[in-house]
């Protein structure tokens, strides 16, 4: 099993009380069926993308009204870009695969370095 929360479930801003809470639940609950479901052979793990851009996107929205947001964003990251959905998509495919069959019960950031070093306060 395979789930998605957002780059900033444990680090939210003022206001966003209910939100982070809601999403670090959700790694949370990653943990406790990794732990339930491990003895029978079933892995679970979180899948934490950051910053993605793609049509259509939250991102891309702001992008139409805000140019130059997406560059200040970009710039705040260890990387100094914003992702690719085909990089949170080739860490859920090796998650999924026999490959990674020794991890369980983690949550893998796919955000470039953003949450690190950006400060939400």
């Amino acid at each position: 099993m395979i789930s998605s929360t957002t780059a900033l479930s444990p680090t939210t801003g003022p206001g966003q009380t209910a939100y982070g809470t809601v999403k670090a639940a959700l790694m949370s609950y990653g943990t406790k069926m990794a732990a339930t479901l491990g003895p029978e052979g079933i892995r679970v793990n979180t899948v934490i993308p950051g910053v993605i851009l793609f049509d259509g996107s939250p991102m891309d929205q702001m992008r139409a009204v805000m140019p130059d947001m997406i560059d200040r964003i970009a710039a705040g990251s260890y990387l100094g870009r914003v992702g690719d959905p085909q990089e949170v998509a080739n860490t859920v495919a090796f998650l999924g695969s026999p490959r990674a069959s020794y991890i369980t019960g983690t949550s893998l950031r796919v955000d470039g370095g953003i949450v690190k070093s950006v400060d939400f306060s």
